[in-house]
């Protein structure tokens, strides 16, 4: 209180911006390619690429030409930004004509002296305190923010086709829990081309007990019929209203019945049509007043429509005004879509987990359940606290025409377009740190990587328990794969989708883009487990799947931000984002235990690898200086003369009494590779010594190895797992 007081002579402060960084102006050809014989027009695509640092130095320095220079409508966003604060990773959105099995190109200018081009669009979009609409030229709706029904109502051509519908779940006993009150609806993202709106709140009965939390985005484009919605679901105890539980291990299952999103049709059809084949094959089925027809998918290699018996189901039905095509339908069983005709209405519903029976999922007592369903048992989904899953479906409205909605679902359903860039940019920007592009210095690693690649798929298919009925898919087991020890799941160890989209982007092979959002989206719904708001941690390593907590030493999220900054996939990003926070919440306990020793030295290893990729991601000092304090306890605690990490061996790298001293060479790696990221960023001297020191200390250690007659490295300094004889046998017993 009173005046304020003078202290000091008065100073000038220069408050000028810095230069703005970028160049004046360059060019990066870009790539459409259609992979599954589909043709397009006007499709969405939606693409992250990234730039060298000081290149560029807004999004509203970039334009997009076609082949032949014609001005191509684009939409433009920042993903990440280098510490000069110039464009990092943008992302793109446009629409793009390419003929089946062929490829468009394009050209996309960058640079100070490059002006976006405005963008003529038929996407409105109105918010007030009551609702959101959107309105894309084809189709419009709305989303009330206080009593979520999916959409209030849908019109096409000012006709309502489409009436209020919503989220609801069971438990075993019947009882219903709905998503009505949102704790949000925002408009997440919003362009001339695309916006996304994103509800998210939690299921609750009617005494007002919560129950599983749920996310979901909805998408809207230009000129399109059609959104794309996707829902996320986080298992959550009932009653609690928060997302904090104990850190080291689960709690107990929580059984589900079902799950399911249902609209109403104003006008349904006398028949529906369904998919029965991937490349197009369909069936028109009757639909009477009050009969139901459900659409299922019960294992991989079962599916059916009706009372008739199918293979594997594409996905697909459409009546009426509508079209539902749910990506990975057969993959991600149990699936199901259901249509009841009620007069001229017709109620439409999509089982995210569709009601089961006992029967069809039978336990097995002499076989850890886990190994192949195990969240199936006694007619109720048991899922695991934090853990979730998302499921992706487009919504077409006024289609009618039988070959316009066969294609157009099997537009909706192949591979999304991306814009791709050279290899070589990828790996020339340093976005993501120095890689190197393919050429043939490299042909045996690629040929490795490819061979392995074709391996992980081939067992997809030949992996079966259960006399041949269940194996790697479904909703709990897609993306991920069965352990190489033969009796635990991999979950995606070490950084599965890591090594695949950086192979991608290595190659440009868009095969190797699939295979990691498989994997990727099982690691961030299935394996990593929401603690609390902001920060997430991984399950357990592979030996206790689902049992406990992972410790820092198989935690990654290098591949979820390499996702997010590829597809702009915003989940992906929060999840990522969270695995980064809970990491640098950990250091201080982690450098509290010392030297990292023989077993625990990956812990220390993986935590530099993310908590550097968060901040490659964010250019938040607070992840490089939790970095640092790792290193600073790796640097100090290296063995003068071997030039390890030693420490006394455990249980399953040394089977003696007392085990041997020594170290185990893959997580010395770990702790390598972690060194070199952070060595990267900062240029560190005493890290850059301290790799120097390791990598002559190991192989001093294979130089005596030899001479002694012994195989240089084996999988610890255990003299034992140094001889030849059966690999790892302690695990192979267990």
């Amino acid at each position: 209180p009173g005046a304020p007081r003078v202290l000091g002579r008065p100073f000038v402060l220069d408050t000028s911006l810095p230069p703005i960084p970028g160049i004046e102006q360059g060019t990066l050809p870009l790539t459409v390619r259609e992979i599954a014989g589909v043709a397009r027009a006007k499709w969405p695509v939606t693409s992250g690429v990234p730039f060298p640092e000081g290149h560029l130095g807004s999004a509203d320095n970039l334009r997009l030409r076609g082949a032949d220079g014609t001005p191509v409508p684009l939409q433009c966003q920042v993903l990440a930004e280098w510490p000069d604060g110039s464009v990092r990773w943008g992302l793109l959105d446009f629409q793009a004509d390419v003929a089946a099995s062929a490829e468009s190109n394009y050209l996309l200018g960058y640079g100070n002296a490059v002006r976006a081009e405005a963008v003529e669009t038929s996407l409105i979009v109105r918010e007030n305190d009551e609702r959101v609409t959107v309105d894309t030229g084809a189709v419009s709706f709305a989303i009330s923010k206080t009593d979520f029904r999916l959409f209030e109502d849908v019109r096409v051509g000012g006709r309502t086709v489409v009436g209020p519908g919503g989220l609801r779940m069971t438990d075993p006993a019947g009882r219903e829990y709905v998503a009505r009150r949102p704790d949000t609806v925002e408009i997440e993202e919003l362009g001339p081309l695309r916006v996304c709106l994103r509800v998210a709140g939690r299921f609750v009965d009617s005494d007002g007990e919560p129950w599983f939390g749920y996310e979901l985005r909805i998408h809207a484009y230009a000129g399109q019929p059609f959104v794309r919605v996707i829902h996320n679901y986080t298992c959550l105890p009932k009653g609690e209203t928060s997302y904090a539980f104990a850190e080291r291990r689960q709690p107990q299952d929580s059984p589900v019945g079902s799950m399911s999103l249902a609209l109403t049709l104003a006008k349904g059809g006398d028949s529906v049509r369904v998919g029965t084949t991937a490349t197009g094959g369909s069936l028109s089925v009757a639909l009477g007043d009050g009969a139901p027809l459900e659409i299922r998918q019960k294992s991989e290699s079962e599916g059916t429509v009706g009372d008739r018996v199918f293979g594997r189901l594409p996905g697909w039905a459409a009546t009426g005004d509508i079209l539902v095509a749910v990506r990975d339908f057969w993959q991600l069983y149990p699936n199901a879509l259901s249509f009841r005709k009620q007069g001229n209405a017709c109620d439409v519903s999509t089982g995210i987990l569709p009601q089961i029976a006992a029967a069809d999922y039978p336990s097995a007592a002499d076989t850890p359940e886990d190994w192949v369903w195990g969240y199936l048992r006694d007619g109720a989904y048991r899922l695991r606290r934090g853990e979730g899953r998302s499921h992706e479906l487009f919504l077409t409205f006024g289609q009618t025409d039988a070959d316009a909605t066969t294609g157009m679902a099997q537009s909706q359903l192949a591979e999304p377009l991306m814009a791709q860039a050279d290899p070589g940019w990828y790996s020339s920007t340093g976005a993501l740190g120095p890689f190197q592009p393919q050429d043939k210095r490299f042909a045996e690693y690629d040929k490795a990587f490819d061979q392995g690649l074709k391996s992980i798929l081939a067992r997809r298919e030949s992996e079966k328990f259960f006399d041949g009925r269940f194996g790697l898919y479904g909703k709990r087991n897609f993306g991920d794969h069965f352990g190489s020890d033969g009796m635990n799941w991999d979950n995606l160890e070490y950084d599965f989708t890591h090594c695949c989209l950086t192979q991608y982007m290595r190659t440009g092979d868009l095969r190797l883009l699939r295979v990691g959002r498989e994997s990727h989206l099982h690691n961030r719904d299935v394996d990593c487990l929401t603690i609390r708001p902001g920060f997430e941690r991984l399950c357990g390593h592979d030996g206790d799947h689902s049992r406990q907590l992972a410790g820092m030493g198989h935690t990654w999220c290098e591949g979820a931000w390499e996702y997010y900054f590829l597809t702009g996939d915003r989940r992906s990003a929060q999840k990522a984002l969270g695995i980064s926070n809970d990491l640098a919440y950990r250091i201080a306990g982690l450098c509290g235990r010392g030297a990292p020793g023989a077993g625990g030295s990956r812990d220390y290893g993986w935590s530099v690898v993310g908590l550097v990729a968060a901040y490659r991601a964010t250019a938040d000092p607070l992840y490089l200086n939790a970095a640092r304090e790792v290193e600073e306890v790796i640097v100090r605690t290296q063995h003068p003369f071997m030039g390890g990490w030693i420490g006394r061996l455990s249980t399953g790298h040394c089977f003696h009494a007392p085990a041997h001293s020594g170290r185990v060479y893959f997580m010395q790696d770990i702790v390598l590779n972690g060194q070199a990221l952070f060595h990267q960023v900062t240029g560190d001297p005493d890290v850059e010594e301290c790799i120097t020191n390791a990598c002559r200390g190991t192989m001093a250690e294979v130089r005596e190895r030899r001479a002694q007659g012994l195989p240089g490295l084996g999988y610890t300094s255990c003299p034992f797992l140094l001889t030849p004889g059966p690999w790892y046998p302690g695990r192979m017993k267990h």
